[in-house]
């Protein structure tokens, strides 16, 4: 009887002293068409502001009666309608060039509100990232890519803003949208640092509740808009991101993400 005792002895210590991994969740999702019954908007027709309110509001209400009935990445059932939530058609307004005063930026802070609702939405309580890690990271993929789409299209307004200083410089009513524009501008990239800091931060230090692959693209996503946006940071905000990617690029426990972040870091310290 020894033998077997200690061998129950073995697997109650290592079940003890386990860690717990983060949970996957059911899936008892919805069709679209099922969704769209209860209230959310019509999957084949691009969204506005009011839709974007309605689908959140509709699904507060799917998560207080089950919380797995939320749509889901990669779902059968409910994979399209998921899909759609982060389609990137809905920031179609910024590379389409409309984005003509950065200090009101309605559309994109509505934008930026709906993200804030999906969190708030697939966030599990004082447990987040865990079962929806799918789901959360999609969103963060989501606003790193609408983040360096608003971005292009705010270089190019700064360009434009450059251009008329350069060549209207003593005509006074430029004075005031310009400066405006420019104030419009350092809260852009200002947004752009907090952004990429909270991400970097969730790939360096809650890497257990991702993913592997999900992390990984995660990582991808914000190297481009970092390779995109790092130049027009400031010299502590420089420093800053290079303290989390150097500290990634030694620590990660994923050689794929050492390597992306090993990039990142020498892209930054290069030179304009």
């Amino acid at each position: 009887m020894k033998i077997p005792l200690i061998f129950l002895f073995l697997l109650l210590s290592i079940g003890c002293t386990r860690q717990p991994e983060a949970g996957v969740y059911k899936d008892e999702s919805y069709t679209p068409a099922t969704y769209m019954e209860k209230g959310c908007p019509p999957i084949d027709k691009a969204w506005d502001k009011e839709d974007f309110k309605a689908l959140t509001l509709t699904l507060e209400q799917i998560r207080s009666e089950n919380k797995y009935a939320l749509p889901r990445k990669g779902s059968p059932a409910s994979g399209a309608y998921f899909s759609k939530m982060l389609d990137e058609g809905h920031f179609a307004f910024i590379t389409d060039s409309t984005v003509n005063d950065l200090s009101k930026p309605e559309s994109l802070l509505d934008l930026i509100d709906y993200c804030s609702a999906l969190y708030y939405l697939y966030l599990e309580g004082d447990q987040p990232f865990q079962g929806f890690s799918h789901e959360i990271t999609a969103v963060d993929i989501f606003l790193n890519r609408m983040s360096r789409a608003s971005l292009q299209d705010a270089t190019r307004v700064r360009l434009q803003t450059e251009m008329l200083q350069e060549n209207y410089n003593d005509v006074a009513a430029l004075k005031e949208p310009n400066e405006q524009m420019a104030r419009g501008w350092e809260n852009m990239v200002a947004g752009l640092f907090q952004s990429l800091s909270s991400d970097l931060g969730k790939i360096g230090e809650v890497y257990l509740h991702y993913e592997k692959e999900d992390m990984i693209l995660l990582a991808k996503e914000s190297a481009d808009l970092l390779a995109l946006s790092g130049k027009y940071f400031s010299a502590e905000q420089k420093s800053a991101v290079l303290g989390q990617l150097e500290r990634m690029e030694k620590d990660h426990p994923y050689i794929e993400i050492r390597k992306i972040m090993k990039t990142a870091a020498m892209n930054l310290h290069k030179p304009e």
